[in-house]
C-alpha cells in the first residue's frame, strides 16, 4: 500500500502506524482498565486516520 502513496501520505501513515504501536505498548504494560480504554479508542481512531490518508490517494 505504501509503494502507492505519495511521500506526504506514506509519512503520515508511517507516523500514525508508529502512534498506534506506543498506544499498543502501553496498552499491554498498564495494569489499569482505563488506561487500556483509552489505549483501546487512540489504536481504533488512528486506524480510521490510516485508511482515510490511504483512501484521499
Amino acid at each position: 500500500m505504501l509503494d502507492e502513496l505519495t511521500g506526504y501520505q506514506a509519512e503520515e501513515i508511517e507516523r500514525l502506524q508508529s502512534i498506534g504501536g506506543r498506544a499498543r505498548s502501553l496498552r499491554k504494560q498498564s495494569p489499569s482498565p482505563a488506561l487500556r480504554n483509552v489505549c483501546d479508542a487512540i489504536m481504533g481512531e488512528v486506524k480510521l486516520m490510516i485508511r482515510e490518508v490511504g483512501e484521499s490517494s
